[in-house]
């Protein structure tokens, strides 16, 4: 099945093509790792609404890639690092709008929407920003981790807060 991509979600570095290829059958986490903002596109499911369940998903998923990322910068292997650092900053962006329950709305200024959110590290929009412009530089992993690690933190903050409400 073709999913049209719309014009909002076109930005380069993520997506530049007009439609992807969909195999429904994938699980939530082979979605996520197959296909960049997959159910902002698709809204065969909407993990905004369930942020508890399918966030920490995202979170592990990350672990699961910062080993792999730290062994191709270890070894300087820039082309490597490429895609799954696009993955990685797409993973990101989706745990701050996620923990916000809201979908990312578009690519184009996210950094901008991002510092937007009532849940959100520290300077998003800069920091963001930062890893756009050099998605496979050494620095922007270092960035990557530090954002995710905050954003696990105030992910568990949000949780705590929206239950004593």
């Amino acid at each position: 099945m073709k999913v049209q991509i719309p014009p909002s979600f076109q930005c380069p570095p993520f997506y530049q093509q007009s439609f992807l290829e969909d195999n429904e059958e994938n699980s939530f986490s082979e979605n996520i790792r197959k296909y960049l903002f997959y159910y902002e596109l698709t809204n065969n499911l909407q993990p905004w609404q369930n942020k508890e369940y399918y966030v920490p998903i995202l979170f592990e998923l990350w672990k699961q890639q910062e080993m792999f990322l730290s062994i191709y910068f270890r070894a300087r292997n820039l082309q490597a690092t490429k895609k799954p650092m696009l993955h990685m900053i797409a993973l990101l962006m989706n745990v701050l709008f996620w923990t916000n329950n809201q979908p990312v709305p578009s690519l184009y200024h996210v950094a901008k929407e991002a510092s937007r959110l009532h849940f959100k590290p520290v300077n998003i929009q800069d920091r963001l920003s930062f890893l756009l412009s050099g998605p496979n530089r050494y620095q922007s992993f270092i960035q990557l981790k530090a954002l995710l690690g905050e954003a696990e933190k105030i992910f568990a903050k949000a949780i705590i807060l929206e239950k004593n409400k």
